[in-house]
């Protein structure tokens, strides 16, 4: 663990420091400069933005940090950049056509309670672009075992940008229009200082290297297409709530909703932190077959994971009535939003790397099939519960899926390869 430990010191100080930053715009600059109107407009904004990158990517983001492994030391990792480069870039251009074909159906489906979200609906596409393009780019860093730039890129220097933008936006420099557009092409800034970055390194010779032989095109692409339905089903169940909020109940709940989704996931910023070292270990221990390193990283990130997170919620839990007090009318909503989805989060973070080792193994498809029931176990749950209890009925919904499907992927990697997160150790937690 010891390259694991060092690399996520810094990527735990860097992120620790995006989080104040995140912070400090979306709970505290957001709601002091905006109404919660805007807010959840800009929210939903990047949380479509973030559901074009991943059905723009194709899978590739996956498929990028299973198999650079068996490119690393030879040539063909430049071609290999080429062909998912290429690839993302076909992508994005369908995204683009499906964005402009789904236009009046999306129109009409939410024009009734959030017709901001109509007028503003092109300018999700900057901000999925920007996304993926840096997605890719930080996959393949990864792989190389570089993983502080993309962090400072990500938590740094676009939070600061942001926080820049929204001063600009206080002192009327800029309008509300011009902050939103502004807003969505900041997107691009992490993806760029990226690209310089492997140009820098020697990394960016895309006309170098033998090609690709088609057979492993073949077998990626095999590959990719379950990841990307995987992909594409797992972030529609986690985008599947704001988006139900903003149709069913209004851009101004949904402003509140994604407020805490956003508090929330600041707390699980140590444990993205280790995630993003841990994640290129895994294909590589499945490559060569390491299966005791593989349980003893599984049961080290679920041990570390469960005390942060439970050292992180009851944190907040102890003052969540001073916390939740900037949301006023909303506060006794958002607290208990807060409480359901971070129990959800819990089981999450406790299960760590079961996904990541599930769809690194050669049963990758199962990953597929239990995505596909949570998704149809929480559109159903939405459905029910957003209309009876608003907020609070999506928090309860996405709690439910979150603990059963964990359960379920850990229930399958433990018998099928014998591995599991438990240890003595944790009941001291």
């Amino acid at each position: 663990m010891g390259i694991v430990q060092k690399t996520a010191l810094k990527v735990t100080i860097i992120s620790y420091v995006g989080m104040f930053l995140g912070y400090l715009n979306k709970a505290v600059l957001f709601l002091a400069f905006m109404e919660w109107e805007e807010v959840g407009l800009i929210n939903v904004l990047v949380v479509t933005g973030m559901f074009f990158s991943v059905i723009s990517s194709l899978g590739l983001i996956n498929g990028t940090l299973k198999f650079y492994p068996f490119f690393k030391e030879t040539g063909k990792r430049f071609s290999f950049l080429r062909f998912t480069l290429g690839q993302v870039l076909l992508g994005i251009v369908l995204t683009i056509l499906l964005v402009i074909v789904l236009k009046v159906p999306i129109s009409n489906y939410f024009s009734e309670k959030s017709p901001m979200f109509v007028d503003y609906y092109w300018w999700l596409i900057p901000i999925g672009v920007g996304h993926v393009l840096y997605l890719l780019f930080d996959a393949h860093l990864k792989g190389l075992f570089k993983i502080v730039l993309p962090v400072l890129a990500y938590e740094i220097f676009l939070r600061l940008l942001v926080t820049g933008l929204l001063f600009l936006m206080y002192f009327e420099v800029i309008n509300f229009d011009s902050f939103l557009i502004l807003h969505s092409f900041v997107y691009f800034l992490p993806a760029i200082i990226l690209l310089i970055y492997l140009y820098r390194i020697g990394e960016l010779k895309l006309l170098k290297g033998p090609a690709i032989s088609k057979r492993f095109k073949r077998i990626m692409k095999s590959y990719s297409r379950y990841n990307y339905m995987n992909s594409l089903a797992a972030t529609t169940v986690i985008t599947m709530d704001s988006l139900m909020i903003t149709a069913f109940l209004g851009l101004e709940s949904a402003g509140v909703y994604t407020t805490v989704i956003f508090i929330i996931s600041a707390l699980q910023v140590p444990y993205r932190a280790i995630s993003r070292v841990t994640l290129p270990l895994v294909p590589a221990y499945w490559k060569e077959k390491r299966m005791e390193e593989l349980q003893s990283l599984y049961t080290k990130m679920s041990s570390v994971s469960l005390a942060i997170g439970l050292f992180m919620f009851l944190s907040v839990w102890s003052i969540r009535g001073e916390l939740f007090e900037l949301f006023s009318n909303s506060a006794e909503s958002g607290i208990y939003v807060f409480l359901f989805i971070m129990i959800g989060r819990l089981f999450d973070m406790y299960f760590s790397i079961n996904g990541t080792i599930l769809i690194n193994s050669s049963r990758y498809k199962v990953d597929f099939i239990l995505t596909i029931v949570l998704l149809v176990f929480i559109f159903a749950f939405n459905y029910w519960l957003i209309p009876i209890y608003g907020i609070i009925g999506a928090a309860i919904s996405t709690m439910s899926a979150f603990v059963i499907f964990n359960l379920a992927r850990m229930g399958y990697v433990w018998y099928k390869f014998g591995l599991h997160p438990f240890t003595i150790s944790q009941m001291a937690v």
